[in-house]
């Protein structure tokens, strides 16, 4: 029998939608958020990948911000961004992701 593992469904930005051990821990636990809005992306690229390249990421927060909706109703705008880089530490791009949580 196959055991079944709970997960948090966080979508880091890169396209990925499992929870990883390594990603950013989850503001709904932390904040008592219950609902997320993707509310866009910038993108920035330095450099074309090289083929053989290895690519690493890692995504960090670098803004929360509490502001208060149309209802007075406070919600959480978070800002993450993710930079990729290869082997030789040479940043390829960076991917900056704006969400609210409320």
């Amino acid at each position: 029998m196959d055991q079944i593992v709970e997960r948090d469904w966080f979508s880091d930005g890169g396209g990925g939608m499992a929870r990883r051990p390594e990603s950013l821990p989850s503001l709904r636990s932390v904040a008592g958020t219950r609902s997320h809005l993707h509310a866009g992306d910038e993108f920035e690229l330095y450099r074309y990948p090289k083929l053989g390249d290895k690519v690493f990421y890692q995504t960090r927060y670098v803004d929360i911000q509490e502001k208060l909706g149309r209802r007075d109703e406070a919600f959480l705008l978070v800002t993450m961004e993710t930079r990729f880089w290869n082997q030789n530490n040479e940043t390829i791009c960076l991917l900056r992701t704006l969400g609210a949580e409320r």
